[in-house]
Formats: C-alpha cells, structure tokens, sequence
C-alpha cells in the first residue's frame, strides 16, 4: 500500500472485486449512497442496511476502480446470462425494437453493463485542496471502462448491453465505444435507453490508435484476450500488438 503522505493526487487501478469481501461492501453501500440517496432512483427504505443488493448479482463480475489508499473510488457489474439465472435485467425495464436481431444471433455472448457509480462526495475530496488539481471524475470513469472491458474479456463476451441516460451516450462517445441504440427510452432507474455495442467494432477503435486513453485498455490484459483485427482474429493477434506501445509488445 502507498503512502498517502508521498501521492500528490490519486491514481488508479482497474480489477475485479468479487473475492474481496471488503471492497464488495463498499461496492453495495456506494451502490446504495448513488442510486438511493444522490439519485433516488431506488427507494432507500427497501435497503435497510444501506446496502444496495438484488438477485443479479448473484450472476455478475463485479468491477472497482481502487485508489492508492485501498478505497473503491468507483463501481460497476457485469451482468450474464447463466442457466440458473433470472437472465439480464434490462429485459424486464426495456422494449427492443423488433427489427433487432444481433441479440438473437447463437453465437453471440451478451453480457449487460450496470450499476456503474462514483460517490459525489469522493470527487470533492479529491479535486479540492491546495495539490495539483486532476479530473478525479475521468480517471475514474476510465479505469472503470477498462475493468470493465478487461472482466468482458475474460468471460468472452462479444456484445455489452446498457441502458443509460443520452448524457452518459454522449460521453462514452467520445471515448471511442460504437454504441447504438437498440430501443425506445424506458423508466429504469431513470429515463434511459438501451444500447447495444459489438466488441468487436470496440476492438478496432483500440486498434486504429486514434484513442490515445484506450492504449491503457490492455495494460494487464492476457494477451490472448487482447484486440485483434476483424480479418484474421487469431492469426493477425501478434501483429496487431505491434501498434501498442513498446511495454506491450515487450510482454508478448
């Protein structure tokens, strides 16, 4: 663990959390804080405990973007679909246009993005004081991007699959993620719509290096899951690692 007394401004690493007990309460209770008492899209009375809890996530990756002191500055999960599970949730908010069919394709690994949160009051904590002053807010929304991306991965989804706000479509935007909307908006947990992303379309966004913030997306990702070209996926995967910057290349 770092000394806070030598770090000038927090820093973050990306990873899952399920296996640590610990950042999984504070997963649920900045669930609870976001969504029941800053939003109120969840009635804080049906959590007691001020943790936020449902039967998904007995069928999810949990992710956290984790600070140099330990603290989870940021949270989302992974929903799948599992033979004992109740599917995924966006089914029961959402319509999908009935022209849709990329979900209905078998060989399709669909997984759903969501409870992704970031307590106000550690972005305050943060971006104040009389230390250089960083977008607390961005770096933490990307490394929880990256968790994200990397827990997919590992779980060979090819599709994610959200339900968000225009505001927040707007902003994964212009990170580069080739959203599209898939439905019309819905009252879950809020005014939103459902999207649909290809991972493989994501992958070479990664790949035309356009991006410079997406590079980090394979820092510490097994090079068997990292992106590869649309061409010849398995085949053309050392090659494409060739256009990552030289650390990466070095690992292979």
């Amino acid at each position: 663990m770092s000394d806070p007394a030598t770090i000038t401004a927090p820093y973050f690493r990306a990873g899952a959390i399920d296996a640590l007990p610990e950042l999984m309460s504070e997963h649920y209770r900045l669930r609870y804080q976001v969504y029941c008492l800053e939003r109120k899209f969840l009635p804080a009375a049906n959590f007691p405990e001020g943790l936020e809890i449902d039967d998904f996530d007995r069928h999810s990756v949990h992710v956290g973007a984790i600070d140099a002191w330990g603290t989870l500055a940021g949270t989302a999960r992974v929903v799948k679909v599992t033979a004992a599970g109740p599917g995924l949730p966006i089914f029961q908010h959402c319509r999908i246009f009935a022209e849709e069919t990329e979900l209905l394709d078998p060989d399709n690994t669909v997984v759903e993005i969501s409870r992704l949160s970031m307590s106000r009051g550690y972005r305050r904590r943060h971006e104040d004081g009389p230390r250089e002053r960083r977008d607390v807010r961005r770096e933490v929304f990307l490394t929880l991007l990256k968790a994200i991306y990397q827990a997919t991965k590992r779980l060979s989804a090819t599709h994610w699959l959200v339900a968000t706000e225009t505001s927040l479509q707007r902003l994964v935007a212009q990170y580069g993620f080739p959203f599209r909307v898939i439905g019309p908006e819905c009252d879950y947990g809020g005014p939103v719509s459902p999207y649909l992303m290809n991972l493989l379309q994501f992958d070479q966004v990664i790949l035309s290096r356009r991006l410079p913030d997406l590079d980090d997306f394979v820092v510490g990702l097994e090079p068997q899951y990292w992106p590869c070209s649309n061409r010849t996926p398995q085949a053309l995967r050392v090659g494409d690692a060739r256009r990552f910057p030289g650390r990466l290349v070095e690992s292979l």
